[in-house]
């Protein structure tokens, strides 16, 4: 984030400050360190004391962007019962991803999390948005909203693939499942 600063948008692949004296190549995506970066321009952090503090904000507002994803996709997939469930168990998630996801802790893993459950839920929409186009597929507004609902959801994948190369496993799994959705 101190690199972007100074001349955001730009991103450097190369970050001196990580392994001292030699520095090494940054193996993610820019798509973090952007938001936050975006976060301090908006805060007007310039500081180090100040940078650190508006980045530590990041990943709990993007956890408690994900408790409504995570409902969305429960009632999606069954009924507003379900969301709930799964909206409370994300917001009182304990381990790992609290670890990742409290304050103070500047981590990648929560944007991750935050685009896959987008994607699955815009993969999920666009999936029975299209079953509503088969079924009247006369009707226009259906096919452009099916159109829309694709475009959303590959502009999500690729914001997750450019947090967190190892993203390729949700196009694996998309692959997979339209696979056997088509044989049965």
């Amino acid at each position: 984030v101190e690199l972007m600063l100074p001349g955001f948008p730009s991103y450097t692949t190369y970050d001196p400050m990580t392994f001292f004296p030699y520095g090494t190549y940054v193996n993610w995506g820019p798509v973090f360190a952007s938001i936050v970066t975006f976060s301090c321009l908006i805060s007007g952090a310039v500081t180090r004391q100040e940078i650190i503090g508006t980045a530590v904000l990041v990943p709990p507002l993007l956890a408690a962007l994900l408790v409504p994803l995570t409902y969305l996709i429960g009632k999606s997939l069954k009924d507003w019962l379900c969301g709930m469930t799964a909206a409370l168990f994300i917001a009182v998630m304990p381990g790992n991803f609290f670890a990742t996801s409290s304050f103070g802790v500047i981590d990648h893993h929560v944007a991750e999390a935050l685009f896959g459950c987008a994607f699955v839920l815009c993969y999920l929409t666009s999936l029975r948005s299209a079953s509503a186009a088969n079924d009247n597929p006369g009707h226009l507004k259906n096919t452009w909203r099916v159109l829309f609902l694709s475009l959303l959801c590959g502009a999500v994948y690729v914001a997750g693939y450019l947090t967190m190369p190892t993203f390729i496993i949700f196009a694996f799994l998309v692959a997979v499942f339209t696979v056997v959705q088509s044989v049965f």
